[in-house]
């Protein structure tokens, strides 16, 4: 097994591709895939709801998509409902068993879609499992969430939105708790919240359901008006966080959960809830910061490039001294691993750059860790609350994503943006980067 530590996907879950942009997918596929230090685990519905993969698949075809070059390197992992389930073909079918909601059957041939991935799936890839009950598990964490006062939310535009929808988030979770039970669910199925909220607002008749997030929102806008249709937005990507954040800690390979990740675009949803997703009780804010910026190929001169010759350049000896050098920052982030980390990204960046000649853009590295970190159970509730920070502070970020194994520690990716000098003061705390310019240019920068 070529990874052993799986990153769960967010960008690919088909319940928020009303907010995500084909280019946005891809921007956070690629960067996941070549920048991160895990494999890309999704959970088997996000393969046939999520409509930026498809499209991907879609207009990639007669090459490989970059997609399907991860699939086959063991850099994308499903994970199934069941040992019993083989293929993304029994995927599929166990999901139209089981009429989970979302799947994109109308606009793709959802059987051809099963079939291409079979056939890119390497045979000694593991899947990994969803825990038992996740659907209990889920009901669990909205009952804390969705009953919290929010007094502590700190931005005041999100606690007054918060506060606006304690009627829907009350009403919501009871009717979607018993539409649940009643589609032979148990817990509690995020679908489910949508057709509750549409049928206490009078908008769809009892047996009636919605199909994806995106009909509440409209239903909800058409009917009471713009600023009620952001309430519904809110309320979705506050259901969306949690569902997500409660699925990247059920989703097992090895009997190890996969690392919790935070789309930007539910970074409002994120100042709400991120301290009520982990009620372990105060946490420190982090007291290191590494920044560091160069240029690498644009996203679409990255696609353009041959998938399998980029996933070469990661396993080889830079990109392995990236990955390298960036936990071991995260382990001691001292002055020395700075700098070695600062050199690792330039050697990285130039070696893509060879293989990817064209267009290209400052990105941003950045990470954030404490330098006394806590060990065993409560790093993993310190690591989503550095998540948290991250997107609290820097909601622009293209990525953001927790480092496994490296105590209470988050990264971030941010493709053309920088820090300014207001975000600088809020930060107060030592920085260990710099921002350096590679150069312009097809393969400029380190020969």
């Amino acid at each position: 097994m070529r990874e052993e530590k799986l990153l769960y996907f967010a960008s690919s879950d088909g319940g928020i591709d009303h907010k995500l942009s084909s280019g946005e997918f891809e921007t956070s596929l690629i960067y996941n895939v070549l920048f991160g230090s895990s494999a890309l685990v999704m959970p088997d519905v996000f393969f046939f709801n999520c409509n930026p993969l498809l499209t991907h698949m879609e207009l990639q075809a007669g090459r490989m998509p970059f997609f399907l070059a991860a699939l086959r390197s063991g850099l994308v992992v499903p994970a199934f409902r069941s040992a019993d389930v083989r293929s993304f073909r029994d995927s599929l079918d166990q999901l139209e068993l089981l009429k989970v909601r979302g799947a994109e059957a109308q606009r793709f041939n959802l059987a051809a879609v099963a079939a291409t991935l079979d056939a890119n799936f390497p045979r000694g890839v593991q899947p990994a499992l969803w825990r038992e009950n996740l659907g209990g598990h889920f009901e669990q964490l909205m009952d804390r969430v969705f009953t919290a006062s929010g007094d502590t939310v700190q931005d005041d535009e999100t606690r007054r939105m918060w506060m606006q929808i304690e009627e829907w988030r009350v009403e919501g979770l009871t009717g979607a708790k018993r539409l649940t039970v009643e589609q032979g669910g148990t817990g509690l199925r995020r679908a489910e919240m949508w057709n509750a909220l549409g049928h206490h607002l009078g908008l769809i008749p009892e047996d009636r359901a919605y199909h994806k997030p995106i009909d509440l929102i409209e239903d909800v806008t058409r009917s009471c008006g713009t600023e009620a249709g952001r309430k519904a937005s809110f309320f979705v990507d506050v259901v969306n966080l949690c569902y997500q954040q409660n699925q990247a800690n059920g989703i097992l390979r090895a009997e190890r959960p996969s690392e919790p990740n935070i789309p930007g675009v539910l970074s409002q949803a994120g100042r709400a809830v991120i301290e009520y997703i982990d009620p372990t009780g105060p946490w420190r804010r982090p007291d290191r910061v590494f920044e560091h910026t160069v240029r690498v190929p644009k996203v679409r001169t990255l696609l353009s490039a041959k998938g399998v010759e980029l996933l070469a350049v990661r396993d080889g000896s830079a990109g392995a001294s990236y990955r390298t050098h960036r936990d071991r920052w995260a382990e001691d982030p001292s002055d020395d691993n700075a700098e070695l980390l600062r050199a690792a990204i330039d050697e990285y960046a130039a070696e893509i750059k060879r293989q990817a000649r064209g267009e290209q853009e400052r990105t941003k590295f950045a990470l954030v860790a404490n330098g006394a970190r806590t060990a065993g159970a409560a790093a993993v509730g310190a690591g989503i609350k550095q998540l948290g920070y991250l997107v609290e502070t820097h909601p622009g970020y293209a990525l953001v994503a927790g480092l496994a194994g490296a105590g209470a520690a988050a990264a971030a990716i941010v493709k053309n943006a920088s820090f300014s000098t207001t975000e600088k003061r809020r930060l107060e705390i030592p920085r260990f980067g710099h921002e350096y310019n590679l150069g312009t240019g097809p393969g400029a920068g380190l020969a």
